[in-house]
């Protein structure tokens, strides 16, 4: 039985690494503000939702490395303490802007990915991370519950990759 649940959360491992980290989705974009979007994954996430200091233009523009040029709004939220990962970020890209704008979160995304050996306790959740784009809107969700039951860096995988799942099942149903 142990040896069939491991072989499962392997296959649910290996389908996530065969889908990536980006989730690009074409349907026509809703006209939502970007705390509109964040308040839709603020409520999915309930208590879980850690994230609580507000990101700022020169968080984006220093840190992010975007050009601020090319985003009409934003809403954004981290986590104050460093050795939490946490932070969501959405973005209404100007029009036509979003590639642009998608393209930056993803070499966001790929750093904390890249960064996540600092802190192997968040590997998990940072490779769990999701970039989602909705025409010119552009999310950036690394998010979800603290995982105090896992016991193998398979259960970590797994529990991340439920958590972070939250956000993305949010915004997709804004614009379905």
């Amino acid at each position: 039985m142990k040896k069939l649940v491991m072989f499962c959360l392997a296959a649910c491992l290996c389908l996530a690494c065969l889908t990536g980290c980006q989730q690009t989705t074409t349907t026509p974009a809703q006209d939502y503000s970007a705390e509109e979007i964040l308040e839709a994954v603020r409520q999915a996430y309930g208590d879980d939702y850690l994230p609580s200091a507000a990101m700022d233009e020169e968080y984006l523009t220093n840190v992010v490395g975007l050009n601020l040029e090319d985003v009409e709004e934003f809403a954004g939220e981290m986590c104050m303490i460093s050795t939490q990962p946490d932070r969501v970020l959405v973005l209404k890209a100007v029009e036509g802007k979003g590639a642009d704008v998608e393209t930056v979160l993803n070499d966001v995304l790929s750093s904390i990915q890249a960064e996540a050996g600092f802190y192997p306790m968040n590997a998990a959740k940072a490779n769990a991370a999701k970039v989602l784009r909705n025409g010119d809107y552009v999310c950036l969700l690394l998010v979800g519950a603290m995982d105090e039951t896992s016991q193998t860096e398979e259960e970590a995988a797994a529990f991340a990759e439920e958590q972070v799942q939250i956000g993305v099942n949010a915004v997709n149903a804004l614009f379905e």
